[in-house]
């Protein structure tokens, strides 16, 4: 397992510690997506991607992989969050490559305790748009 997957995979598997990791089929490509509160990684993948453990600090994370062969698929990735009033949460995505497997990794200030509502829109290459919506509970 490549240093991203591994990432992926610890990401994915913060269930269990008030993340939501979710995945969407969209045609032939599958997007898996988490979101957290960066206290929750291993402080040594924080520090790999240059992230700050924190309570008020959250990420989320996409990936797309052709459904078929499981192999990353070349997309756009952009998104918001909003609290539950309706006040906005910006979300910084940056491309994240590491041995040859590519995520987005976007970052935002959990503004309190409490859901945030997420919409990402996700364009893989050669398909149509994707709209991610989820809440998750910080």
């Amino acid at each position: 397992m490549t240093i991203s997957r591994a990432f992926l995979a610890v990401l994915f598997a913060c269930v269990a510690i008030r993340a939501h990791a979710g995945e969407q089929v969209g045609g032939a490509n599958v997007i898996r997506y988490n979101a957290l509160a960066t206290s929750n990684l291993p402080a040594a993948s924080a520090q790999r991607y240059g992230l700050t453990r924190a309570e008020d600090q959250g990420i989320v994370i996409v990936a797309v992989a052709r459904g078929s062969d499981d192999g990353d698929v070349p997309a756009t990735v952009e998104g918001r969050a909003m609290t539950l009033i309706g006040a906005p949460v910006p979300i910084a995505f940056r491309r994240v490559e590491d041995a040859g497997t590519v995520s987005w990794l976007g970052t935002f200030r959990i503004p309190s305790p409490g859901a945030l509502h997420f919409v990402l829109t996700v364009t893989p290459r050669g398909s149509a748009t994707e709209t991610v919506d989820f809440t998750q509970d910080f």
